[in-house]
């Protein structure tokens, strides 16, 4: 009765900050690069769930989430570390990473609500350049239902 999905989408990771007000009275807005990111990172999602199979569980049903966040090495890094996969203790946070992402499957309609999200697991690390990009699983949690 699980269900589960897992997909990588090359795409560089982009924080997603508080909502933004323009000030005295303006209308509220995000920035155009994260709208644009969630959009990519929703359209992903849907061909993943496409490709799975996947049906989208009842409100009731518990969501676990995994996400690993990979960023290139910057360029000043030794040769030697370059090709290695290393964990990131920079900038951005990673509860930012994890707003823009989780919108972002939202958007894709692959779970009714994001209240549904019972479980998440997230690292960032760096990476060889080119292999930068998000890998996502998405399961349904049967077991966290009494």
């Amino acid at each position: 009765m699980d269900q589960k999905m897992e997909f990588f989408v090359s795409i560089l990771p982009v924080p997603k900050q508080s909502f933004r007000v323009g000030g005295k009275g303006r209308r509220g807005f995000q920035s155009h690069r994260v709208i644009q990111y969630e959009k990519r990172l929703a359209g992903a999602a849907f061909e993943a769930a496409m490709d799975h199979e996947w049906k989208r569980p009842p409100a009731s049903v518990p969501i676990g989430l995994r996400f690993v966040f990979g960023f290139p090495h910057p360029k000043s890094v030794r040769k030697s570390v370059r090709e290695k996969e290393l964990g990131r203790v920079k900038r951005p946070d990673l509860d930012n990473l994890l707003k823009g992402a989780i919108d972002g499957l939202s958007r894709s309609g692959i779970w009714e609500d994001d209240q549904q999200i019972a479980a998440i697991k997230a690292w960032k690390k760096d990476v060889p350049r080119g292999a930068e990009g998000i890998e996502i699983w998405v399961e349904t949690r049967y077991d966290l239902i009494e």
